[in-house]
């Protein structure tokens, strides 16, 4: 496995269980998240969506502007988002950072 589909695999594990945390009132089960799942189909509103966003960010270490949570509609874009950041496109390095420093 390529190391970008290792994070990428990873990502989208820890994703959904945040999202699972998250959305417990909504009784989202984590094998019923697929990639295309939009926050419409998990039934997450506006404030769900608020406290995944700051899940993410402090797991992640990263910071996600507003602007690009907009263009985030699904959770194959946020694992592909969170992904690029931890590659080091972000502008603030986080914890993974060093773990693909050290595989890669």
């Amino acid at each position: 496995m390529a190391l970008n589909d290792k994070l990428k695999s990873e990502v989208e594990d820890k994703l959904k269980k945040l999202i699972v945390e998250q959305l417990k009132g909504l009784d989202v089960k984590y094998d019923s998240i697929r990639l295309d799942s939009t926050w419409d189909n998990l039934n997450a509103d506006y404030i769900d969506l608020t406290e995944l966003r700051m899940a993410v960010e402090e797991t992640y270490k990263i910071d996600i502007s507003d602007e690009d949570v907009q263009g985030i509609l699904t959770v194959g874009q946020a694992v592909d988002y969170i992904s690029n950041q931890i590659r080091g496109l972000s502008k603030k390095p986080g914890p993974w950072q060093d773990f693909v420093n050290r595989i890669g």
